[in-house]
């Protein structure tokens, strides 16, 4: 499907809007998961307690939910207002 010069912005847009709900979905997961999944505490040879740093599980969960949240507003989102319109489109105006 070529892309003409007035689907341009419409695309543009799509993608900014994208990248910030990617970036916001992101900054609220990894303010959600800081002190749950990114530190641990565990107990050591002496029985002391002890503070476990998780820094890349943190980062694995926080890239999963920006890459989920911007798959949904770039190609989801915009595919389903697409068939609702074709839909609404096709249907027979009723009488």
């Amino acid at each position: 499907m070529a892309m003409t010069a007035s689907d341009r912005p419409a695309q543009d847009t799509v993608m900014t809007t994208a990248l910030k709900e990617a970036g916001y979905a992101g900054l609220i997961t990894f303010g959600l998961f800081f002190l749950i999944v990114g530190l641990k505490t565990d107990q050591n040879i002496h029985n002391e307690l002890i503070l476990v740093q998780r820094w890349g599980l943190l980062a694995i969960l926080v890239l999963i939910a920006a890459a989920g949240r911007f798959l949904m507003a770039a190609y989801v989102r915009p595919q389903m207002a697409r068939r609702a319109s074709a839909r609404a489109a096709a249907k027979p105006a009723a009488v």
